[in-house]
């Protein structure tokens, strides 16, 4: 849908609008509208749209399309909970396919850059007495109310255990709200 409605906009325009359904460029494309000056490829605008449309298609369409890349998200318990983590940051589907492996499957490896630059001594200790004291928590909110009281006792800040957990859970420095993917992932 973002293909086609980027090759429509390479040579045909309405007004200042950039993104229409396939019902409105039936009724609204006319070829006296088609541009003569030869048109500019903007990659920028194409991943533009294409995310546009990954944040505002149902589940099931995004699912229908990862599908036939070969990624089902409806085999996970809280499948449309994690899309919503992952579609505020994709630009394309592989991204989302990506994103999501990273945090259903326990890391193969790790971002060595990442490791060297936020995993020390104090901050591995920090983890692991944080990770010995979960209990209850289910949602985004508990993790970071916890959080947020453990820290406090620690005399720490949130910068000293969030990306170490990150990188504990993803292998990487990069993922949506360690509080969401914490509440997507459980205790378990």
């Amino acid at each position: 849908q973002a293909l086609l409605n980027f090759l429509v906009r390479l040579g045909w325009s309405h007004g200042d609008d950039e993104v229409f359904s396939l019902e409105d460029l039936k009724k609204l494309f006319d070829p006296y509208h088609i541009n003569k000056s030869a048109s500019c490829y903007n990659a920028k605008k194409l991943e533009w749209l294409n995310a546009h449309y990954i944040k505002t298609l149902p589940f099931e369409e995004i699912n229908r399309q990862l599908k036939d890349l070969g990624f089902d998200l409806s085999v996970y318990e809280k499948a449309g909970f994690l899309l919503d983590l992952l579609r505020e940051r994709a630009k394309t589907l592989h991204d989302i396919i990506n994103s999501a492996k990273s945090i259903v499957n326990a890391p193969q490896n790790y971002d060595e850059n990442a490791v060297q630059k936020f995993i020390n001594e104090n901050n591995l200790e920090l983890l692991q007495a944080f990770a010995n004291t979960l209990k209850d928590q289910k949602t985004g909110k508990d993790f970071e109310d916890f959080t947020n009281d453990f820290l406090e006792k620690k005399e720490a800040k949130l910068k000293d255990l969030a990306q170490p957990i990150r990188i504990a859970l993803t292998g990487s420095a990069v993922s949506p709200s360690i509080f969401e993917v914490l509440e997507f992932l459980g205790l378990d």
